[in-house]
């Protein structure tokens, strides 16, 4: 696979740039940008950051739209999913909790 092809079509998908994956990952923007110019593999540490900061998964990453299981997040989405991971296991069964709430209330 491409790393940099792959990386690039869910930047565009997402609308954006090397700078904002590169502040919604936590990774350099040089480190991002190298991918493309040296077309280099990242490392796996740094390919979980970036897959992170797309709201993806590294499955997703990788998959192929004929394994079935590639899915785009919206931007909301996406930070949801970015605060979710750095919340704690207690913060994340306060929010379950929460959110559970709010869709029973829905459901009336």
């Amino acid at each position: 696979m491409n790393v940099a092809a792959r990386l690039k079509q869910l930047m565009d998908e997402r609308g954006m740039n090397v700078y904002a994956l590169a502040q919604a990952s936590g990774v350099s923007w040089q480190t991002v940008k190298n991918i493309f110019i040296l077309t280099s593999n990242p490392s796996v540490g740094t390919l979980t950051k970036i897959c992170n900061g797309l709201g993806v998964t590294m499955s997703q990453f990788f998959a192929t739209e004929e394994e079935g299981i590639v899915v785009t997040l919206t931007a909301k989405q996406q930070r949801v999913l970015n605060r979710w991971n750095s919340l704690s296991e207690e913060q994340q069964k306060v929010f379950e909790d929460m959110l559970d709430m709010v869709t029973d209330l829905n459901k009336r």
